[in-house]
């Protein structure tokens, strides 16, 4: 009886990824790729974004006129303020197109290194973080390549998996949604940077005119109006916190800068705590503490109790080791 012929089916079945180095994963790249959201949900936050960096425009429009045009009666220094804030802002919006239409850092497969990694079978794909904290050094592996088991390609130094963009990013800094649901990367981190410094000067500059304009209403009451007053103060108030809280990132970013580190790497380490086994028990009874915890204090907390007329002190979270047994004299 002849045997029918089973047409082959048009899936390919692929092998096994490579051996994996000892960088090939982290708490990040483990994660499984998220669903992305729908393109309004993606595209809002940088809708807010530009509402934010445009909602002091009016404000400073009418602060420059009136204080310096109808009171101070100085056209230059109406001329100076307004071109410098175009300048800036015109510097940010540069920026921010930048980091929304450039790709953050495409990871180039070529075809000889995806040849031989499809040749190297055998390998497990089952590493977890601990695993790779493990692993020998990369040298000691004998210069294997790091490989993205997401992407089933060849994953460069320092490049990371993003489980948001569902690919791998050159140099990932981290995920951003207030740029339209994409990755700070190779390409795209000097126009972040740019960015923040942009936004931080210009706020620091509309909050510093805005004081000097409020400074000036106090001490001529009856000459200012009290809608100017308004806008001083909303945009002394609004220029003060935005150079806070960017300024605060941009600092950040300049340590990172300043230490050859990305977000990212900056904060796998503390991430990665989180994967190590607790420690052994000890004699004083401290049994499961992980390292991610707080550290094992025996110091008595003390604090000033509103109802006391003395300080409380309160007793230690864990028992204090016993003292060491005195010396026999011989």
């Amino acid at each position: 009886m002849d045997h029918m012929q089973v047409p082959t089916s048009p899936l390919e079945l692929r092998p096994l990824s490579p051996a994996l180095s000892a960088n090939s994963g982290s708490e990040f790249d483990e994660e499984e790729d998220a669903k992305k959201p729908k393109w309004y949900i993606q595209w809002l936050p940088l809708c807010i974004l530009i509402v934010i960096l445009l909602s002091p425009l009016p404000s400073t429009l009418y602060v420059l006129y009136t204080y310096h045009l109808l009171y101070l009666k100085s056209p230059l220094q109406f001329t100076l303020h307004l071109t410098t804030v175009s300048l800036l802002l015109f510097a940010a919006f540069s920026s921010l197109t930048v980091c929304v239409t450039r790709d953050p850092g495409p990871v180039i497969v070529d075809e000889e290194s995806e040849q031989r990694g499809e040749g190297e079978g055998g390998g497990t794909a089952d590493m977890g973080v601990r695993e790779a904290l493990m692993s020998p050094d990369f040298e000691s592996r004998g210069g294997m390549e790091r490989w993205c088991r997401k992407c089933w390609a060849r994953k460069p130094e320092r490049a990371h998996h993003c489980s948001h963009c569902g690919r791998c990013v050159l140099k990932m800094d981290h995920h951003c949604p207030w740029i339209g649901y994409k990755c700070i990367g190779h390409r795209t981190y000097p126009a972040f940077i740019h960015f923040l410094s942009s936004i931080t000067l210009l706020a620091l500059y509309v909050a510093f005119v805005s004081i000097t304009a409020l400074y000036h209403a106090f001490e001529h009451p009856f000459i200012v109006d009290e809608t100017t007053v308004l806008n001083e103060l909303f945009l002394a108030c609004e220029g003060s916190a935005c150079s806070l809280v960017v300024g605060s990132f941009l600092v950040y970013h300049f340590y990172l800068i300043s230490t050859n580190q990305t977000t990212l790497e900056h904060l796998s380490p503390y991430l990665l705590l989180r994967s190590l086994p607790p420690l052994p028990p000890t004699a004083q009874g401290y049994r499961g503490h992980k390292l991610s915890e707080p550290p094992l204090c025996v110091l008595r907390l003390t604090f000033v109790s509103p109802f006391l007329p003395f300080p409380s002190t309160l007793p230690p979270p864990f028992p204090p080791p016993l003292p060491p047994p005195p010396l026999s004299p011989n």
